[in-house]
């Protein structure tokens, strides 16, 4: 494995400089071994490799029948069949990879990094089955599929995630700003291609 060298050491004390993570908040990461589990999820070139689970998506399942499976305490009411149209695909063994960049990216830099990987955005329909086979992943962090948009009457494209709010399990939308970045801690569900 490569040593970090000068120039990524000095950019990760400035990350951790303008979080305004106090001393005492610092080391309790630091003792909490998170900080550390999340090094060692790191690959040699320092991308984190994804997570991949394989799992049965029904495409032939109502919406509502998809919602209703993942026992969601929250689901935002724009998440319906007329805004999420379902894309008809044959349903069976679907292979799911959460990926992690470990950084702030654009969806446009998102979206090419997984082509780069041979892989697509996942569909609201797979986030859905993942949420359901595995209910507490999204209390780990947000789940996002690119692969699914809605436009909103005004123009601004939402894509669907999965987090926690308040220990509630939410089905969310997220909103897609070409100029904004995804936080590093989100995870975005794809599909091989």
């Amino acid at each position: 494995m490569s040593k970090a060298t000068l120039n990524q050491s000095q950019e990760l004390l400035k990350l951790v400089a303008q979080s305004g993570i106090k001393r005492d908040g610092l080391q309790a990461l630091l003792e909490s071994g998170r900080f550390s589990a999340l090094l060692r999820e790191f690959m040699e070139d320092g991308v984190p490799e994804p997570s991949t689970y394989t799992l049965f998506v029904d495409y032939d399942r109502s919406l509502a029948d998809m919602i209703k499976a993942g026992r969601y305490d929250w689901t935002n009411d724009d998440i319906t069949v007329e805004h999420f149209p379902l894309n008809k695909r044959e349903s069976g063994e679907v292979e799911l990879h959460v990926v992690h960049f470990g950084c702030h990216m654009t969806t446009k830099e998102v979206l090419a990094e997984l082509d780069k990987r041979g892989l697509r955005p996942a569909e609201l329909p797979e986030l859905l089955a993942l949420g359901s086979a595995h209910p507490d992943l999204q209390r780990d962090y947000p789940l996002v599929a690119l692969g699914s948009g809605w436009p909103d009457p005004y123009g601004d494209l939402y894509v669907p995630i999965l987090r926690e709010d308040d220990d509630k399990r939410n089905l969310d939308l997220g909103w897609v700003d070409p100029g904004i970045q995804w936080v590093g801690s989100y995870r975005f569900v794809a599909v091989s291609k």
